[in-house]
């Protein structure tokens, strides 16, 4: 009976283990089968459409952000007239606060205007006519009621009418970039008449005007001197006796 028991587990064994395929292998002891699917790289065609799913995003949020810019005034100062070499100042000035004078302090002829701004602002004054020096920060913050100033000296490099460009921009933060986005917000552009500065003209031709006065001068002395001469000689001629 016990031997009876014994030989039939000995029969089952033997069938399961028949039954059950052993892994294939290339290499001894190595199986076949392929790794796991969260171990190969994400194929190129899943890459591109990922990055075009955050420029899509991106998008958008920079989209609601320009649309949900708050209403702001700009005061700015730029010279009607101008002459070459001489340098003046261009001011300008941008606030959410509508009741604000911006006005107050600025010289000379003033413009204004109403624009959208945000809390990150940033303006360029530009020019091929001009050398452009800016004295403030190109990037400014503006929090809510506040003012945001930026000031250029700036110096005409030829005369006749110039033009200047006035561009601001409202810098954005976009989720899941570390950078910021501008929004052209508004360009303002004046034409400036610029005169020749007779002061800066003498100054880059007063070596050459002297020179060629000093040569106009010596020509005259020496004709001058040559016609005296001639008369001189005649005189002398008249008054000697003859032999």
């Amino acid at each position: 009976m016990i031997f009876a028991l014994i030989w039939g587990l000995l029969i089952g064994c033997e069938s399961i283990s028949e039954q059950s395929p052993a892994p294939s292998s290339s290499v001894a002891g190595e199986p076949t089968d392929p790794p796991s699917a969260s171990l190969f790289p994400v194929p190129d065609e899943e890459h591109s459409n990922y990055d075009a799913v955050i420029l899509l995003r991106a998008e958008k949020a920079l989209k609601e952000a320009a649309n949900n810019l708050k209403p702001g005034q700009i005061a700015f100062n730029v010279p009607e007239d101008m002459q070459v070499a001489e340098t003046n100042v261009v001011e300008v000035r941008v606030s959410d606060d509508l009741k604000r004078d911006l006005k107050q302090g600025l010289i000379g002829k003033i413009d204004t205007a109403q624009i959208k701004v945000s809390s990150f602002m940033k303006a360029r004054l530009e020019g091929t006519s001009f050398t452009i020096k800016p004295l403030d920060e190109e990037n400014r913050a503006l929090p809510e009621g506040t003012v945001a100033k930026w000031r250029w000296n700036v110096t005409p490099n030829e005369s006749g009418e110039q033009k200047l460009f006035l561009v601001l921009y409202a810098r954005i933060k976009i989720p899941d970039q570390q950078t910021d986005e501008l929004v052209d917000l508004k360009t303002f552009d004046h034409t400036i008449k610029v005169a020749v500065n007779p002061v800066g003209w003498l100054g880059q031709n007063g070596t050459g005007i002297i020179e060629t006065t000093i040569a106009l001068s010596g020509a005259g002395f020496f004709t001058f001197l040559v016609a005296r001469w001639k008369w001189i000689k005649n005189r002398l001629q008249k008054k000697t006796p003859k032999a």
